[in-house]
């Protein structure tokens, strides 16, 4: 039946899936001459992070017949279009029958027990969860292991919490499937089908944020995914704290990775001939390499070589080309930004993500002269410098294949926040005098996973288990996955011509992240960017830059002096402005000041957890304790899981009388892991690279030809 003869037939998937580009905490603080107050009956009582159900130590809960969970062909009667982009995605193909998944999953059901595998089946099973199957062996011919995040998961979700893990509540009641032909009951399954989370990104958030802890088995708490907790910190959400920047438009989960795709099986949810996909394409491309992954990934960040350095000054990159003859020892710097993306790039599971620089000197005739990288595609190459975080096993050792029951620390995360840069420094000693003009080139290299868990997958999918689900992925009509075939690796950024103003302004905002004790390599940087600037928004974007090296150095009048200059140029842009100068006044202990203006950001950027955070320790150090307990309990709202809002939570009440012992115990068992340093030192001392890459600005050798 054609939607032109029912016009009462709305969008019932389609515009159910448009998300508000972002939503308030629950408990919203309003700002009074400065000072947030909270109106709230419970105020002196601890917020405190989810416990986990019947069905632990997933968040996850469900009502109603969950067996309808595994039954999303009959949406696609109706939903062809939708269904069919769903089961290309990583969305439809999230359980047993994704290779990837299986082969983590099974390793960790038989290293710690199936019922513990509930952790990932709160996202990953909802079929399998719901159901209790996973409480027993999965076999490759159980349709629910083949099943995916099914419609009525996300269509049926009526609450969530901010915790992760799949913290959400899912209520599957009332389904009406409706006659076509009937106003009445499309009208009816058009309103179930839209609870209130679905037009929100806390949906997604439930479960694209995950950690795992003492409920999971390990000894204590380790934060894993954020994708939500970044996006809310940035601009796409409408937080502006972090910096000045050119302006972006707000995004959703949805705007990004569900956008409106022809409808081409009649799909009764088409208006004008389109409908969301469900695809949700993302960096994923070892599950789908098509045109909406490559266009993600193509615009996600960019890559520049910012500067060069010839017998030790530092220069312009196109001095290479005015050289005629170079010799000895050289450097350049890389930058690399994000540019494009709304969360963390490479989000996800960022342990897995494998995105990389490639460099190559060239002499005049062409020649490779030094490089660096360019033999991580194939094998092993010290001199690659990896875009993704470290996890450290018990042992000092990083983590490769996603076990996360071995989860005991994070050494470092190389990914890179919402329109945040980073450094990488390379240098050669040339072995002989090379003939100009030089030119050097930079590639931003992407493939989802690195070569160890790749093999780790295809070994899991050539076994008799991964041949069976195979066989029965083809007899429900779905493509099997292979993770045995290579790869796509795509180059999804190179140097090139960039502004000046634009390369100057990224390596001073890679460099403001250096060690203290290298703070002042930025500041000729920022000389240079400030006599580029071509407007008072552009100025004062390096003159914020230069309060926050000087808030960060202890320099308090210098950051504060700068901090107003950018204020003169930049009126508009309060909120991060007053987050520079509330860092100077914290640095100095000068915690009063430092409130005020921390006050400011969080009620300016309400989403971004950290502003909730700075608030709260600053009047808690300031003797505030009911104001530090106030912002405390909003940041949880955002993050009940957040450590350093757990700890001011924590210290606010024991303060005025009210300590509990559960809050003491979420703060004990969310804080930093006391075995961290010495994991971190054998780390530095048995693994090659591990020194350089925790650096903020590593330091890489090329080889040399």
């Amino acid at each position: 039946m054609s939607p032109r003869r029912l016009p009462w037939l709305l969008l019932v998937l389609t515009l159910a899936c448009e998300q508000r580009p972002a939503e308030l905490p629950p408990k919203r603080i309003a700002a009074e001459d400065g000072e947030l107050t909270q109106d709230d009956p419970d105020a002196f009582t601890a917020r405190l992070p989810l416990d986990p159900g019947s069905l632990g130590p997933s968040l996850a809960r469900y009502g109603g017949d969950t067996a309808a969970l595994a039954d999303s062909a009959r949406c696609a009667v109706c939903h062809g279009d939708v269904a069919a982009t769903w089961l290309s995605g990583a969305h439809g193909r999230s359980s047993f029958d994704n290779p990837w998944y299986r082969s983590s999953v099974d390793a960790f059901r038989v290293d710690h027990g199936e019922t513990e595998s509930r952790f990932c089946g709160g996202c990953h099973d909802p079929a399998l969860l719901s159901t209790q199957a996973l409480d027993r062996p999965v076999e490759p011919e159980d349709p629910r292991a083949h099943a995916g995040i099914g419609c009525l998961a996300c269509h049926s979700t009526v609450d969530t919490a901010a915790d992760g893990n799949g913290s959400l509540r899912v209520d599957v009641t009332d389904t009406l499937f409706p006659d076509p032909a009937n106003a009445t009951q499309v009208e009816a399954h058009r309103s179930r089908m839209r609870p209130d989370p679905l037009a929100e990104a806390r949906l997604c958030g439930s479960c694209h944020r995950s950690f795992v802890g003492e409920m999971v088995g390990t000894p204590h708490h380790v934060n894993g995914i954020d994708d939500i907790g970044s996006w809310r910190d940035g601009p796409y959400a409408g937080s502006h704290a972090q910096r000045i920047d050119e302006p972006v438009e707000e995004q959703s989960c949805t705007g990004c990775h569900m956008p409106a795709v022809p409808a081409t099986h009649g799909d009764l949810a088409a208006t004008d001939g389109l409908v969301r996909s469900h695809a949700v394409r993302g960096a994923h491309t070892a599950m789908a390499d098509d045109a909406r992954a490559r266009e993600l990934l193509e615009s996600a960040a960019t890559i520049d070589v910012a500067r060069a350095q010839i017998d030790g000054e530092w220069l312009e990159p196109d001095a290479l080309a005015a050289s005629p003859r170079v010799r000895g020892r050289v450097a350049f710097d890389v930058v690399i930004r994000n540019t494009g993306t709304g969360h963390h790039f490479p989000g996800g599971t960022r342990d897995l993500q494998d995105t990389w620089v490639e460099l190559r000197l060239f002499d005049a005739t062409g020649r490779v002269v030094a490089e660096a990288g360019t033999e991580h595609e194939d094998g092993d190459d010290p001199s690659a410098f990896v875009l993704r975080s470290t996890m450290l096993d018990h042992e000092g050792h990083p983590e490769r294949l996603h076990r996360v029951r071995r989860f005991r620390a994070a050494v470092y995360d190389r990914t890179l926040a919402p329109r945040d840069a980073t450094v990488a420094r390379y240098e050669a000693t040339l072995p002989r005098e090379v003939e100009g003009p030089l030119r050097i080139e930079a590639l931003l290299r992407h493939r989802r996973h690195g070569r160890d868990f790749s093999r780790f997958a295809c070994d899991a999918h050539r076994s008799d288990r991964g041949r069976r689900f195979q066989r029965t992925a083809r007899s429900l009509d779905h493509e099997p996955l292979d993770p045995c075939r290579p790869e796509p690796v795509l180059t999804i950024a190179r140097s090139g011509e960039t502004p000046r103003w634009r390369r100057l302004h990224d390596l001073a905002l890679g460099l403001t992240h250096n060690v203290q004790e290298r703070l002042d390599e930025a500041r000729p940087v920022l000389e240079l960017a400030r006599a580029a600037a071509r407007t008072d928004h552009e100025r004062a974007a390096i003159e914020l830059l230069g309060a926050r090296v000087a808030a960060r150095q202890g320099r308090v009048e210098e950051a504060v002096r700068l901090a107003d200059r950018a204020e003169e140029l930049a009126p508009d842009e309060r909120a991060a402005i007053a987050r520079v100068r509330g860092e100077a006044y914290a640095q100095v202990w000068r915690w009063e000041e430092a409130a005020r203006e921390y006050a400011v950001v969080a009620e300016r950027a309400p989403l971004d957890t950290g502003s909730w955070r700075d608030l709260a320790r600053a009047r808690g150090s300031a003797g505030d304790d009911r104001g530090a307990l106030d912002a405390a309990r909003v940041g949880l709202e955002l993050n009940p899981r957040d450590a350093w809002l757990l700890r001011s939570q924590h210290l606010a009440l024991e303060a005025m009388g009210a300590g509990t012992p559960e809050a003491r115990a979420a703060f004990l068992s969310h804080r930093d892991v006391d075995e961290g340093p010495r994991l971190l030192r054998v780390c530095q001392r048995e693994i090659d690279g591990c020194d350089r890459d925790r650096q903020p600005v590593p330091t890489i050798e090329m080889r040399t030809r």
